[in-house]
């Protein structure tokens, strides 16, 4: 449902930019915003459903998860924009 979300709102930005619309733009961030509280959610069913001793090691991969996606996504994001030839809505 996250990535649906996110992937929802990513595409509804790409079509801002091609349009020229900062309003679109400035919008296609409500999605995104909403389907990023799925890792909120996870963190608390993570808690509720394991024991108190061994809930240290899922909620550490759960970050590190987060963590390398934040580092590696707009690494990957910026070469496949370079190798396809994208244009930054950034001037």
């Amino acid at each position: 449902l996250s990535f649906a979300g996110a992937a929802a709102g990513y595409s509804v930005a790409s079509a801002a930019v091609a349009l020229g619309s900062v309003p679109f733009l400035l919008a296609s961030r409500l999605p995104v915003g909403v389907a990023k509280q799925t890792v909120t959610a996870t963190r608390a069913i993570i808690a509720d459903i394991t024991p108190p001793d061994a809930r240290s090691a899922p909620l550490a991969r759960l970050f590190a998860g987060c963590s390398l996606g934040y580092a590696v996504g707009p690494v990957l994001g910026g070469l496949l924009a370079d190798y396809a030839g994208g244009a930054s809505p950034l001037p």
